[in-house]
C-alpha cells in the first residue's frame, strides 16, 4: 500500500507569509517525495477531480497563513478535516522569527528560518502519522490535531 500525506498550502498572494508556506510544503515534499503529495487550494475550490480524491482520500496537513485561515476554511467548505494544521504566525511567534523587512518576491534569511520551522514541525508530523501514531501535540505548540488516530489510519 502506498501511504501518502497531503500538505495544503496557503496560497495567498498579498503576504510575505503566504510564499513562505509554499516554500515549506515545497521543502516537505523535497524531503518526503514518496510520501506526500501536494495540493493546490485553486484546483480544490475549482473542484478539480484528481484534486478532490486525492485531499479526501490522505490525511492532509494545512499550512495556514494568516488569520482568515483560509486553506483550512476551503477544506471546512469542501467537507474535509485535515489531520493537521499549522499556523504559520503561531510558529513565527513560538520561535521567536522577526518577518521584518522580508518581501513576497524573495524570501531572506528569516522566511527561510519560518519555512523551514513550519517544515520540521510537519515532517516530524508525517512520521509520526506513517509511524500509525498521532501527531505528538503539547500545550502551547503551534498546531492543532483534528483528526482522531483511527480516522487518520483509514485514509492511508
Amino acid at each position: 500500500m502506498n501511504k501518502k500525506i497531503a500538505i495544503m498550502p496557503c496560497n495567498g498572494v498579498g503576504r510575505v507569509v503566504s510564499t513562505i508556506t509554499r516554500e515549506a510544503a515545497y521543502k516537505i515534499h523535497s524531503q518526503r517525495p514518496d510520501t506526500t503529495i501536494l495540493i493546490s487550494s485553486p484546483d480544490l475550490i475549482a473542484d478539480n477531480p484528481e484534486t478532490l480524491l486525492n485531499a479526501k482520500k490522505h490525511p492532509l496537513i494545512v499550512i495556514d497563513g494568516c488569520k482568515p485561515r483560509c486553506g483550512s476554511n476551503i477544506l471546512k467548505v469542501k467537507g474535509i478535516k485535515p489531520a493537521l494544521e499549522i499556523y504559520a504566525p503561531l510558529v513565527c511567534a513560538d520561535k521567536k522569527i522577526p518577518l521584518s523587512g522580508e518581501t513576497r518576491s524573495k524570501l531572506g534569511l528569516k522566511g527561510a528560518w519560518l519555512a523551514e520551522a513550519i517544515t520540521e514541525i510537519a515532517i516530524q508530523a508525517i512520521d509520526d502519522i506513517l509511524s500509525n501514531k498521532i501527531p505528538t501535540i503539547q500545550k502551547n505548540l503551534p498546531f492543532k490535531v483534528y483528526v482522531y488516530n483511527e480516522e487518520i489510519l483509514s485514509r492511508l
